[in-house]
């Protein structure tokens, strides 16, 4: 396996790990909810995590290694923005928030969006012990 495969298949699982920690810090059954209910978010998270991923990720990589963009920051911001993504409907979609209510959202997803480009960086593109980038595709 490749390591590009690797972070393909590991760094999406952030967004959805981060979420199903949040919720069991702040407590399953605050709101009512049940364990079962917390597991079906979380596969739901998965879905949606590995579609996006498929649908921007990929595209964006091909895109950052034809243009020699392979630093980490690069696939931060990328990670951060393609995050949005699935958040625009709701956030587009009129429902009041409060400015502090919608800057803790996109904070959120931006810190969860920088944390999986990150990883998928980590895994897939760093170098060395001198964190030189190296080819896609080298292992």
């Amino acid at each position: 396996m490749t390591r590009n495969t690797l972070g393909f298949l590991l760094a999406p699982l952030a967004a959805p790990t981060v979420f199903l920690l949040v919720m069991l810090v702040r407590g399953t059954h605050a709101d009512g909810g049940s364990d079962q209910s917390l597991f079906w978010l979380f596969a739901l998270g998965v879905m949606v995590a590995y579609v996006v991923t498929a649908a921007l990720g990929l595209p964006l990589h091909l895109l950052l290694r034809r243009s020699g963009c392979q630093g980490c920051g690069f696939y931060m911001i990328g990670g951060a923005l393609i995050a949005l993504v699935p958040f625009l409907p709701g956030l587009l979609s009129g429902k009041e928030l409060t400015q502090s209510e919608f800057l803790l959202l996109v904070g959120s997803v931006l810190a969860v969006g920088l944390i999986t480009g990150l990883l998928f960086w980590w895994i897939a593109i760093r170098g060395g012990k001198d964190g030189a980038s190296v080819a896609v595709g080298d292992k």
